[in-house]
């Protein structure tokens, strides 16, 4: 029987034929150009991601990564390893996605130098969102407050999912 090679598996969504290069693109469609002269609020998603890649097959690599994950929120809560599966992302990207991704969800969290207070049940709520709402597994995490309301600390003291804990 002869000997099959095991290759790593990466997609590729487009044939060649098909393929958009950005660099093919007229000057005023490029995201770049267009983020100088419109601003961010005038891209696509697709386009942002296509900046953070920076490659000239960049906005064909993320119109497959939004296609496949859905959603910008399902692609915060991928693993790199998943990144790399797909067809023109390498362990570079993988990285540099994980790391806008991350300073992204840090972007919601309240500055350190606040002093945050939890006066109601949505208070809680809006200050562990940023930081629980793309977690892999449950956690249980306790809000410590001083007499006047303003917060101690946030340890977690449960990790787990439905059949296991840590």
């Amino acid at each position: 029987m002869p000997r099959q090679l095991a290759f790593a598996y990466q997609e590729d969504p487009l044939p060649q034929q098909t393929r958009n290069r950005i660099c093919d693109m007229p000057l005023e469609e490029q995201p770049r150009y267009r983020l100088g002269r419109h601003g961010s609020s005038a891209l696509s998603n697709a386009e942002l991601l296509s900046l953070i890649l920076g490659n000239n097959d960049a906005l064909d690599i993320a119109l497959t990564l939004l296609f496949k994950f859905g959603s910008l929120h399902r692609l915060a809560r991928t693993h790199e390893a998943q990144l790399m599966r797909i067809y023109g992302i390498g362990q570079a990207q993988a990285a540099r996605l994980m790391a806008v991704l991350e300073l992204s969800r840090r972007l919601q969290e309240p500055a350190a130098e606040e002093q945050c207070y939890v006066r109601s049940p949505a208070d809680g709520a809006n200050l562990l969102l940023p930081d629980m709402r793309f977690l892999d597994q449950e956690e249980l995490r306790v809000i410590l407050l001083n007499t006047r309301n303003g917060v101690l600390g946030i340890p977690t003291i449960y990790r787990g999912s439905l059949n296991t804990s840590v």
